[in-house]
């Protein structure tokens, strides 16, 4: 598994000249890529023979855009624990990536850049949906201010030629705010009603030059005076290279790629070499045949380790998107479901990779569970062998969703599974954060968060358990959980409920019958998400912080059994083998004695 190209709307590519002292061609490309494995690097390719040069950032696991600056140096910014400006100069390539400093303290994205006509780089941030300005004369660092007082997201960044920025604002009440170079000044140009009714706005530039706004299905042009209806605008073709060739770049894994040229009919390969340092673990679950699976983060591929041969395969991507959240075997098929929008897949391991929507596709896509469902935390089955799938809210949203999937089920198309059911705000406002089965009941008990989707503040203190009646379709038991903010993990053992919970560290016993509580005990480390299940031994197994757990049900005992050298990043499968963990790119086992 490999990094990913940078994303967002300045591109993943940009031509800018090459390398000083490389010769090649007068243009080269250079790929912003990103690792969650290690930091972020710049792949400069010269298109014509291929070659490459790399440059790795001295910080940051990945920037999601960068621009080419009139001074045709790069400019970018990385994302998480501060954001930090980063520059890169081909004048200069023995000086590699240079950081110019933090442009505001409280910002940890720099999501979009452009160029405005006073020469200077302009990007937009998270959380406090800023304006930030870089000065390439003199290295300067400006935080402009808020650009709106409640939103969180200035998501989106483009400029016209009259001396205006305009940022598309959410996710939560949208709206287009256009920036006076000149006159440093805001003004928000969507009314109270365009506001309440969208979520989030998007600016994009125009083949044209101008910048368009869309709000939803709706196109308008930005003007410093207001929107103005508009057609879909055409949009301005890829960056052309040489004699009118059109480029774009593919990463694979095994540090292989390739720049793609288009001109008219014609179509050129340009395979290209690079160095890369993983991708960072996000989940792990048991398949069939008691294999280890797992998702890689940013970008998705779906690996296997098979302890009885030693092999450890990337299988490749079932589904875009950025990773899956949550796995289930069900007989001879593993389940997953990924974000964005909670798609659901199904795979046969002893069936040819061919990943797709069709009936003999395999993996096969069946689709998005429904309305309430970006991130699915959680995947459980019920004593009548339908999947119910919780799940956190779309961006700028609250109340997450709880649906069941009936895997015999005839869909429309003539596969087989359907969603025969989904109900939002099962916990009103909250999330759907963690699912288990009470097999003795058939009910469900979950466990919720107060967390939105992206751009939301929370309502509620208190997490929630609760207790769902799969027959009854309704809430039958809700159990409040004071000065709990997320319910991470949980699991049944011994007619109790177990819920590790967040941010006091604590691992709760829950009564399944009367819904009272029998202990709670400190955990040494933050919980991690479905990392509490029932080995074959009766004991539950637990990671918290960098400590494997074991954790005598009825009396709340908890033993540590071992502690990771590096870290805990994400779990967990139990097998006959092992207990597995990821930490970064590396999948770890601990064997018990």
């Amino acid at each position: 598994m490999g990094p990913v190209l940078g994303d967002g709307l300045n591109g993943p590519l940009q031509l800018a000249p090459g390398p000083a002292g490389e010769g090649g061609s007068e243009r080269w490309v250079y790929l912003n890529c990103q690792q969650s494995a290690g930091t972020l690097f710049l792949l400069a390719i010269d298109p014509a023979s291929g070659r490459t040069l790399q440059y790795d950032a001295p910080e940051g696991a990945g920037a999601w855009a960068f621009v080419r600056g009139p001074d045709d140096r790069l400019y970018f910014g990385t994302w998480e624990s501060g954001a930090l400006a980063l520059r890169f100069d081909p004048r200069q390539p023995e000086a590699g990536i240079v950081p110019l400093g933090r442009p505001s303290a409280t910002e940890t994205y720099l999501w979009q850049f452009a160029a405005a006509p006073d020469g200077a780089i302009y990007a937009c941030t998270y959380p406090h949906a800023k304006l930030v300005r870089i000065d390439p004369a003199t290295d300067a660092l400006e935080d402009l201010g808020r650009l709106d007082d409640e939103q969180m997201y200035s998501r989106t960044l483009a400029a016209d030629g009259d001396g205006t920025l305009y940022v598309g604002i959410g996710f939560g009440r949208a709206d287009v705010v256009a920036w006076d170079v000149a006159g440093r000044r805001r003004r928000a140009l969507l009314t109270e009603e365009e506001r309440s009714r969208h979520t989030v706005a998007t600016v994009r530039q125009g083949a044209d030059g101008h910048v368009y706004a869309q709000l939803g299905d709706e196109w308008w042009r930005c003007t410093a005076d207001g929107l103005l209806p508009a057609a879909s605008p055409a949009l301005p073709a890829g960056p052309v290279w040489g004699d009118g060739w059109q480029v774009e770049a593919r990463l694979e894994p095994a540090g292989q790629g390739a720049l793609v040229l288009r001109r008219g009919t014609e179509t050129r390969e340009v395979p290209f070499r690079y160095r890369g340092s993983g991708s960072r673990l996000f989940v792990l679950g048991r398949g069939p045949g008691g294999r280890v699976y797992g998702s890689s983060f940013l970008p998705l591929d779906l690996f296997r380790y098979d302890a009885d041969t030693g092999e450890l395969a990337d299988l490749g991507t079932p589904v875009g998107g950025g990773e899956i959240y949550s796995f289930l075997t069900l007989g001879p098929l593993l389940y997953m479901c990924s974000y964005p929008q909670s798609i659901l897949v199904v795979y046969d391991p002893d069936r040819p990779w061919h990943p797709g929507k069709g009936a003999s596709d395999n993996p096969r896509v069946i689709g998005p569970v429904g309305d309430g469902h970006l991130r699915p935390h959680a995947l459980v089955l019920g004593i009548d062998g339908r999947i119910w799938i919780g799940s956190a809210p779309p961006y700028g949203e609250r109340g997450g969703a709880l649906a069941v999937f009936d895997p015999a089920a005839e869909a429309s198309d003539g596969t087989r599974g359907r969603v025969v059911g989904n109900w939002r705000h099962v916990i009103p406002q909250q999330t759907v954060h963690a699912l288990c089965l009470d097999p003795a009941t058939g009910l469900l008990w979950g466990g919720s968060s107060v967390s939105g989707g992206g751009g939301t503040a929370p309502l509620d203190e208190d997490a929630h358990l609760f207790t769902w009646d799969p027959e009854q379709r309704r809430l039958v038991r809700d159990v409040v959980l004071s000065q709990a903010r997320h319910v991470v993990a949980m699991t049944l053992a011994d007619g109790l409920v177990l819920a590790a919970v967040s941010p006091q560290n604590l691992l709760l016993a829950i009564d399944s019958g009367t819904g009272e509580e029998r202990w709670r005990r400190p955990l040494p480390g933050h919980p991690h998400a479905q990392s509490l299940q029932v080995w074959d031994d009766g004991y539950v197994w637990a990671l918290a912080g960098d400590r494997v757990l074991r954790v005598c049900a009825a009396d709340g005992s908890l033993e540590t059994m071992g502690r990771a050298p590096e870290g805990i990043h994400c779990g967990m499968a139990l097998t006959d083998s092992g207990l597995y963990f990821g930490h970064g790119a590396h999948l770890w086992r601990y064997r018990r004695q």
